[in-house]
């Protein structure tokens, strides 16, 4: 089957030639975090079919947006990544994630978004103005799923797997639809603390200052 193409001198039409079929950008979305194996891509994709996620990731790797690389032993797995011109879609992504959050609905209560699409929704949030004036961290937790976030005047990192040895200046918790709204601005942080859906434990003040450096 012939590549479908807009047929237009124009680099927009370009890169919606390479981005804008079904799928792509959402593989793109989940290298962001890192490398990751090609069954790691399908979970964190449900509903692709194996050969349309070959597919993409073949025009990706064609294109030079992502790479391939076999990790050392003892794993000798095959990753995925993004490479230097991959990272540069990331301003657009974000930017098309912040367009996105009038249009989000409620988190699924049977199958939330993993703790990895939190963080990319932190990134498009973050304000480095309203960031903490020292580094802080805070770890969002949802029963087996941890999300680190340490930000200060520098910026922030966002670790899908937990805080590391950062002290945390709190830990906040409740199931991943409660801190997807939590997160979003959708939540009376008052009420949920006040029945037991989010809970906080240590700086109670944290709380605010997580929420004032990613204002919705």
């Amino acid at each position: 089957m012939p590549a479908r193409t807009y047929g237009q001198h124009c680099p927009l039409a370009c890169a919606l030639d390479l981005l804008g079929e079904r799928w792509t950008l959402l593989v793109v979305r989940e290298l962001f975090g890192g490398a990751r194996r090609y069954g790691d891509l399908q979970r964190g994709l449900p509903g692709i079919g194996t050969d349309l996620l070959t597919e993409r990731l073949r025009k990706l790797e064609e294109a030079g947006v992502v790479g391939r690389r076999t990790l050392p032993a003892p794993a000798s797995a095959t990753v995925y990544e993004l490479t230097e011109r991959g990272r540069e879609l990331e301003p657009a992504v974000l930017a098309l994630a912040r367009f996105g959050l009038d249009l989000l609905g409620e988190a699924p209560q049977d199958a939330p978004p993993p703790p990895e699409h939190l963080a990319l929704l932190l990134r498009a949030l973050f304000d480095p103005g309203g960031a903490p004036d020292a580094p802080e961290t805070w770890v969002l937790e949802a029963g087996d799923a941890v999300v680190a976030i340490t930000a200060g005047p520098d910026g922030f990192q966002v670790d899908p797997g937990g805080a590391g040895d950062a002290e945390p200046a709190a830990r906040i918790g409740g199931d991943v639809p409660v801190l997807y709204d939590l997160v979003v601005g959708r939540l009376d942080a008052g009420a949920a603390l006040a029945d037991g859906r989010l809970r906080v434990e240590g700086d109670p003040g944290a709380l605010v200052r997580m929420r004032a450096a990613f204002p919705v």
